[in-house]
């Protein structure tokens, strides 16, 4: 397994973490405003996200 691939394995577990926090998130607000820390949660995956997608395209 290279690195590119292992880069975008995590890269799509990060997402399908940031979408199942989201959709989880939403749930539990019933559609109102979103705690700080889940905000701060969902920023963070998502930037890990796109570290990731740039560190597999830079190792292909």
């Amino acid at each position: 397994m290279s690195m590119s691939q292992l880069f975008f394995g995590l890269m799509v577990i990060t997402l399908l973490a940031t979408g199942v926090l989201l959709v989880w998130s939403y749930a539990q607000s019933r559609g109102g405003p979103l705690s700080p820390e889940l905000n701060r949660a969902l920023i963070i995956l998502a930037a890990a996200a796109v570290a990731l997608a740039i560190a597999s395209l830079l190792t292909s």
